[in-house]
């Protein structure tokens, strides 16, 4: 029969311990970001689905037409210094935009009227 010391035995344990808290710690922070970095905004015909998204500062947000007509994202309000890079007008297809500084982006619909959104990026 094999005599394994205490203290060895105890040492073993607290290091085996230690190393899945990290793994889990490791897993869960990586997925909580990129999970928070990236959204999706459905247009549908007539509105944008949802209305609002959060993003942390240098988050993606990506556009996917689902409806028939024709939509475009325009931006009509953005925070001093950012860009108000917005898509073309088309009835299918994605468009993704980063944004790179803190504040709320306010955009619309120019072909519908009360077609409107926004992004806060933080």
């Amino acid at each position: 029969m094999t005599r394994i010391r205490l203290g060895t035995l105890t040492l073993v344990l607290l290091a085996l311990a230690a190393a899945a808290v990290l793994g889990l710690a490791a897993t869960s922070s990586g997925s909580t970001a990129s999970t928070a970095a990236a959204k999706r905004v459905a247009v549908k015909d007539n509105r944008f689905s949802p209305k609002a998204v959060s993003v942390s500062k240098g988050g993606k947000v990506t556009w996917v037409w689902k409806g028939s007509n024709d939509h475009n994202v325009t931006f009509t309000k953005a925070p001093k210094g950012a860009s108000k890079h917005g898509s073309s007008t088309k009835s299918s297809g994605r468009f993704t935009r980063s944004f790179n500084k803190r504040g709320t982006y306010r955009y619309v619909c120019t072909i519908h009227a009360g077609m409107k959104g926004s992004v806060t990026a933080g």
